[in-house]
């Protein structure tokens, strides 16, 4: 294919993402954490003109403040043009994750047929990870593009024989990185990792020009970092050291331990075994330099990248289901590599047990209910019916297998096979986004906006705010930060507000008695989590108030009534 064509399909690709991407982008509700927090900084830099140091407005300092300020900064020009609004919050998300699907697009067809590719740049796109954070104003998804931005442009640059061209690439090699690392710490240096594999295949000289452009983009952003760490000393510098990597920050700890992100990479999308199946054969059939260099430039940076993250990941004591995210460029790549250059190579017991496990994958990711199940030790119907059919689909394959071992059928465990069943779950992803509206409502938190709106009409001065503690961030609350403008939660916060932290995953029913103490104040109930016990704990509050609001995540109580008898009906 030529390039006028390859555009025209990654050009194709750009504009689909941006279609499914903003549909309904407006509908739901800012999210706590992250969009919240950066949401909120940006209209400070509107409100106050700090732009480059937000630490005095923003949500809990320095707690918010130590991320770079670019992202932000860009929220804040999308306010001034188009309003401060959900479109303007996670605009940058969208182009950049479009722009993200363009370019991997363009950048894996060098390497294999561009329907394939198209095929799995589609399934990057609508894997659940990439679709729900690029409809949310976080930093990932645009330090991803700026990552993805300078891989391309380093190819690019290594492959110009031009003075011009090299120095134009250069320049661009320079400006990504300088904009990766305005955008998040730590992870913003994935880019040097390309370095390893430039010094191993290309020349000095080539070496020695892209280490400087990268050393130049690393001074362009020095001076925000110089002026933060100058101002805060070390509470600014210990955000270098991620305490993600050595301890548990914020109940994050996941119950699959190093197993969690391999599940969370199939929950994402179930090509992505294949990755880990690329990974097997490399270790099986290489020695240890040839484990990381295969004299393919592209696909041995995709490995050390994936490979990396998933150790560094899965050990780090803390789990983040948006981590996923850094792993799924290369993932996706691996998996595109194995089935169509590594599968057809290896023996036919492989190649069974790898349409096996592609199965497998397959019913786990269309099969919540089954996740739910293993997950809680229940058993239900639904359970039983998917385990038996699994089960035929698996004894047909061995079957199959059996055939086609002693020569008496054609061949089914082949790549062409695998790419008609690729086809097939991408239709059916296709349609299950389409046609699933709800849940294309970008979030998973709601009800911050009306109980907002009910403590501004009744100008409450003082609430009681319950919550369940995981630590000590959750006093700030981002999406009520928002919706009531920093009145009852931030920096400058003119109301008062009380709160009343209740253990996680218990009933708090001690905790709730000290609401006696405030029968004047309303009292916020603020539920983050379908799995905390909550029945028992609002039936007992229902006993001295009444429910004013009641939302999906928050329930607003009014003031104590003396002898108040009302049927205690559970509504949840």
């Amino acid at each position: 294919m030529n390039q006028k064509d390859l555009l025209s399909i990654s050009f194709s690709a750009f504009i689909l993402a941006i279609i499914l991407l903003a549909f309904n982008i407006q509908r739901g509700e800012v999210q706590p954490w992250d969009e919240g927090l950066y949401a909120y900084r940006a209209r400070e830099i509107l409100n106050t003109n700090l732009w480059w140091d937000q630490t005095s407005v923003s949500l809990g300092g320095l707690y918010s403040s130590t991320y770079p300020p670019l992202v932000p900064w860009i929220m804040a020009l999308n306010m001034k043009f188009f309003g401060v609004n959900l479109f303007s919050i996670r605009l940058f998300s969208i182009i950049s994750s479009a722009v993200i699907i363009f370019l991997f697009l363009l950048c894996i067809s060098r390497c294999f047929e561009s329907q394939t590719s198209f095929l799995v740049s589609i399934n990057l796109l609508l894997s659940s990870h990439w679709f729900t954070y690029s409809r949310q104003g976080m930093l990932d998804i645009p330090l991803i593009f700026f990552i993805v931005s300078n891989l391309v442009v380093v190819l690019n640059f290594l492959q110009s024989n031009s003075k011009t061209k090299e120095i134009a690439y250069g320049i661009l090699i320079t400006l990504t990185f300088s904009l990766a690392l305005m955008t998040k710490i730590v992870l913003s240096f994935i880019p040097l990792l390309f370095l390893i594999f430039i010094y191993h295949y290309f020349s000095r000289k080539k070496f020695k020009l892209a280490l400087l452009f990268f050393a130049i983009g690393f001074f362009i952003s020095l001076p925000w970092y110089i002026y933060m760490s100058i101002k805060y000393g070390s509470a600014f510098i210990s955000a270098f050291f991620p305490p993600h990597l050595y301890s548990i920050v914020e109940g994050n700890a996941k119950p699959l331990g190093l197993f969690y992100y391999l599940n969370q990479l199939i929950v994402s999308n179930p090509i992505l075994i294949f990755s880990f199946l690329n990974i097997f054969v490399r270790l099986k059939s290489s020695r240890f330099k040839s484990f990381f260099y295969t004299q393919n430039f592209l696909s041995d940076i995709f490995f050390f990248w994936f490979l990396s993250g998933i150790i560094i990941f899965s050990l780090a004591p803390t789990k983040m289901q948006y981590y996923t995210l850094y792993l799924l460029i290369p993932a996706f790549y691996l998996s595109l590599e194995f089935v169509t250059l590594i599968l057809d190579k290896q023996n036919l017991t492989f190649r069974f047990f790898s349409m096996v496990f592609f199965i497998l994958s397959i019913v786990w990711y269309f099969s919540p209910e089954i996740r739910t199940s293993l997950k809680d030790l229940e058993i239900n119907p639904i359970f039983v019916l998917k385990s038996i059919f699994v089960s035929s689909i698996v004894i047909l394959l061995i079957f199959i297998y059996w055939f086609e071992k002693h020569k008496k059928t054609i061949s089914l465990y082949r790549s062409k096979s695998i790419i008609v069943v690729i086809f097939l779950i991408t239709v059916a992803i296709i349609f299950t986004t389409l046609l699933d509206r709800e849940n294309r409502i970008p979030g998973d938190v709601f009800g911050g906006e009306k109980t907002s709106a009910l403590l501004k009409k009744h100008n409450v001065d003082t609430v009681v705010y319950v919550f369940h503690k995981v630590n000590d961030s959750d006093t700030l609350n981002p999406q009520l930060a928002w919706y009531t403008e920093g009145l009852y939660f931030g920096k400058n916060k003119s109301k008062k507000i009380i709160f009343l932290p209740i253990p996680l995953n218990k009933v708090g029913l001690e905790e709730v008695k000290w609401l006696n103490k405030y029968p004047n104040y309303y009292v916020i109930y603020y539920i983050y989590s379908k799995k905390v016990p909550k029945k028992i704990l609002i039936s007992s509050i229902l006993k001295h108030r009444e429910i004013l609001l009641f939302t999906p995540n928050y329930i607003v109580f009014g003031k104590e009534v003396k002898k108040f008898n009302q049927k205690e009906k559970l509504i949840l």
